[in-house]
């Protein structure tokens, strides 16, 4: 391989590690409240009951999101 392919997984590797570095320092600062919870628990339901939603959390602007973060955070929980 050449050394710009070299420098360009470092660069990515870099950024991944520099993004995680800001994302999961000072966890204690984040704020868990009633939508962290709820999508929380529907994506326990799916791993636990095999409860797929099709509808995820109430917008503020009254219709409901996708359930993809559900899904997505359901990994983590199935994995734990």
């Amino acid at each position: 391989m050449t050394k710009r392919f070299y420098s360009h997984q470092l660069l990515i590797v870099g950024i991944l590690l520099l993004a995680a570095g800001l994302r999961l320092t000072r966890l204690d600062l984040v704020e868990f409240k009633y939508d962290e919870a709820t999508t929380a628990r529907s994506a326990l339901a799916i791993v636990r009951e095999g409860r797929l939603p099709a509808m995820g959390m109430i917008s503020s602007q009254g219709p409901r999101n996708p359930p993809l973060m559900s899904y997505v955070l359901a990994l983590p929980f199935a994995l734990s």
